[in-house]
């Protein structure tokens, strides 16, 4: 039986915060690139109403660099960071469950490097063929996602390649922090078309976790404006390795207790990035588990649009932010959550479309 969703309050908020990350910097580089363009935000009055909120926003990373993910965002910048710094390399290598992986072979391809890629052999064809695309080697490793970056580790260490991840463990990472640093362009974009329109600035922001890198870089961001918003983790309940550290006694790095059987596969992560983890736990108000059938719904949601809202195609993990949103407002058993987070009929919140629906 799947485990049911469930909301864990951080009780370790307002630890020290990690050093700013250079957005000013990033947002040069980004926009230097000629395909450069800053994607949509959406409101949905209808969902909305439907959810009993004052107003939903939807950052929509579907139409990214055409990569169909965010993570173009990070790779880049991380690459472009280690080539200006001295770096010299005719190999870059990763682990990934096809989003981040595409987006590294991506950004080699434009430097005219070789990528080998490191995929779990369970993989989607789409997301495999997708990376491909780009001119990269795709290895298929055997196990999950945690199993391909233990494969992509060792094998890179042992041939030289350059690993550019977005996942830290010990004794790697410092590249990590550079792939945060380039998600800071999603939020910056966000504040930009906030301001352009005129539009109330959100209170409430559920971002996706999987290893937290995204995560790290939206929570950190939002530490650091005001007013600011509460800032919560979504996860899927087989894979809740965020929540699971901010459960451990003193807030270490700890395992999920998951079946990782998921849909949400570049969510499905066993331990949270050592890089990541201390950002999310010093400045997120708290972590969320969903289900897979919260996930399904959502996309289907978003795919359908209604009442002239647009039609958005939305990937399992794409749609976790509004699957917690749901979970948050619908289910019963998140009467505290709501209550813990001001949830309700004013709320302005913001959820991300991570990735659209990979194409068959």
């Amino acid at each position: 039986m799947s485990r049911m969703p469930s909301f864990l309050s951080n009780r370790f908020r307002g630890d020290p915060l990690a050093a700013p990350a250079p957005a000013g910097a990033v947002r040069r580089y980004h926009r230097s690139l000629a395909d450069y363009r800053p994607t949509p935000l959406h409101s949905l009055p209808l969902l909305a109403a439907e959810l009993g909120v004052g107003a939903v926003y939807l950052k929509d990373e579907g139409p990214r660099f055409g990569l169909g993910a965010f993570k173009s965002l990070g790779a880049s910048w991380a690459l472009h960071r280690l080539l200006e710094s001295g770096v010299t390399t005719d190999v870059v290598s990763t682990a990934s469950a096809g989003n981040h992986g595409r987006a590294v072979a991506w950004a080699a391809r434009r430097h005219g490097i070789q990528a080998f890629i490191f995929l779990p052999a369970a993989t989607e064809l789409a997301r495999i063929a997708a990376v491909r695309s780009e001119g990269a080697d795709v290895v298929l490793v055997r196990g999950s996602y945690d199993d391909a970056v233990d494969s992509c580790a060792r094998r890179s260490g042992e041939a030289g390649w350059l690993v550019v991840a977005d996942v830290g463990y010990p004794g790697y990472e410092s590249i990590p922090l550079l792939v945060a640093e380039g998600y800071s362009t999603l939020m910056q974009e966000v504040d930009e078309t906030i301001a352009l329109r005129s539009m109330r600035r959100p209170d409430l922001v559920l971002v996706q976790g999987g290893v937290g890198c995204l995560a790290s870089a939206v929570v950190g961001h939002c530490a650091r404006v005001s007013p600011r918003p509460r800032v919560v983790v979504v996860e899927p309940a087989e894979a809740d390795c965020l929540m699971a550290s901010a459960r451990s006694l003193k807030g270490t790095v700890e395992d999920s207790a998951g079946t990782q059987q998921t849909i949400m596969g570049g969510l499905n992560c066993r331990r949270a990035s050592t890089t990541a983890w201390p950002v999310i736990r010093a400045s997120a108000d708290g972590f969320l588990t969903i289900t897979d059938e919260a996930g399904r719904e959502a996309m289907a949601r978003l795919a359908r649009g209604r009442g002239g809202e647009p039609e958005i195609s939305s990937g399992p993990s794409g749609a976790a932010g509004l699957a917690g949103l749901t979970t948050l407002c619908r289910d019963p058993g998140m009467d505290g959550a709501r209550r813990q987070l001001g949830l309700g009929s004013g709320t302005t919140a913001l959820i991300i479309n991570t990735e659209r629906q990979p194409l068959p």
